[in-house]
């Protein structure tokens, strides 16, 4: 078996880049899929429930898929059928919008979502298992930036090839990116996580998992965070198109306010690393967690686009510090052999409040309009904080049972 530091010399990177490749296409799925779904029907709540079915599913099948990483000495077809099957969801998507029932888009959305745990947890759970102890910091903060580089090519490629080729170019954009990423995957490495627990079933896996996420209190209280956190990220997608339109600007313009806050978590995350180990995870979390709130609420207010564009890169570089505190939690508080399961459980969440954030606005700005829905963002980002802030039991109060 290959050293650890070699493996971080010549393994960790293609697996970053298999990673880049994957998020790169799941950030400019969104804003892809929306511009073509508006273009073609002109309906935001249809836009909004297509964006959430690519990511709902994760929210049941992000603890099985960990629990099988966990397990599997083979985890390269699983990382393969989901690329294969994004990619074919994406152009399918591209080929039938406007021209076919709605249900059937929902269901190509679905469909693509039921392995995307993968793109996150997946990719992720990698990390620990080619890296030693003392250079984790390091490479978390790498990890979290390919979601940066990802959130900063993806809108921005979509917007280019949307305003050179309409809405369609777009998202055929983002489905070369997903085949790209079949290929980098097939060049990364994938060691078995240790001490494989063969004797235990799927279904004990599983629950063990849940059992480990609830009962460690500083887990739990970063679990809350980040998952209610991202209901306003999934509202941006949905809700930036239609607020480039009430500023004056076309909806491709929407696609450079998400490439801005991109833009500034990569610089947030690039300091995360200093801050961590300064200030310790927990208080990164709830500090970058909670300054995301007023830069909402500001961007909700924008007569043109480029305050939108300054708005938008200061609030991705006060919330980009708190993925790389989170990964630096669960790696202080998971076994490393339920890390996957934890990372794709937790990210699943995630994922699916990303959803119900996407769904919730497509209604929400055909009723009380996209400026009100953006405030709302805002007051759900300022409620994320809380769990994190929020006193943590002494360790003899959660000694109730073994994870």
């Amino acid at each position: 078996m290959k050293p650890v530091t070699t493996y971080w010399v010549r393994g960790t990177g293609r697996v970053l880049a298999a990673a880049l490749a994957a998020r790169l296409a799941d950030q400019g799925a969104a804003l892809a899929v929306t511009l073509v779904i508006l273009a073609r029907t002109h309906s935001p709540p249809l836009a909004g429930v297509v964006v959430g079915a690519f990511s709902f599913p994760a929210l049941i099948t992000g603890p099985v898929i960990g629990a099988w990483l966990d397990r599997l000495s083979a985890k390269r077809v699983l990382f393969l059928v989901n690329q294969a099957t994004l990619t074919v969801c994406l152009i399918a998507v591209g080929a039938l919008a406007g021209h076919s029932p709605g249900i059937v888009l929902i269901m190509l959305g679905l469909a693509a979502g039921l392995t995307s745990p993968v793109i996150t947890g997946g990719f992720t759970s990698l990390i620990p298992l080619l890296v030693p102890r003392d250079r984790l910091i390091r490479a978390n903060v790498a990890d979290s930036a390919t979601y940066d580089l990802a959130g900063l090519a993806g809108p921005a490629m979509v917007a280019l090839a949307a305003s050179v080729a309409g809405p369609a170019g777009g998202l055929a954009v983002v489905a070369g990116s997903s085949g790209a990423g079949i290929v980098l995957v097939l060049l990364a490495p994938m060691p078995p996580a240790p001490g494989t627990r063969s004797a235990e079933t799927v279904t004990q896996a599983v629950a063990g998992g849940m059992r480990l996420l609830t009962r460690k209190p500083l887990l739990a209280a970063t679990t809350a965070a980040t998952t209610l956190a991202q209901l306003p990220e999934g509202m941006l997608p949905v809700a930036l198109p239609l607020l480039a339109v009430a500023i004056g600007s076309r909806t491709s313009a929407s696609g450079w306010l998400l490439t801005a806050a991109s833009a500034g978590a990569l610089l947030g995350t690039t300091v995360s690393g200093r801050l961590i180990g300064a200030l310790g995870p927990r208080a990164v979390m709830l500090a970058a967690t909670a300054a995301g709130a007023p830069l909402l609420a500001a961007l909700a207010v924008i007569t043109s686009l480029t305050p939108g564009l300054v708005l938008a890169g200061l609030f991705g570089a006060a919330t980009g510090p708190v993925l790389a505190a989170t990964f630096t939690i669960r790696q202080r508080e998971v076994p490393t052999g339920r890390y996957a399961q934890l990372a794709t459980t937790a990210a699943s969440l995630k994922t699916g409040a990303y959803a119900a954030g996407a769904a919730l606005t497509g209604i929400a700005v055909a009723t009380i309009g996209v400026r009100s829905a953006l405030l709302c963002a805002a007051c759900i980002q300022l409620a994320a904080a809380v769990p994190a802030a929020l006193p943590l039991p002494r360790p003899a109060d959660t000694q109730t049972g073994q994870p």
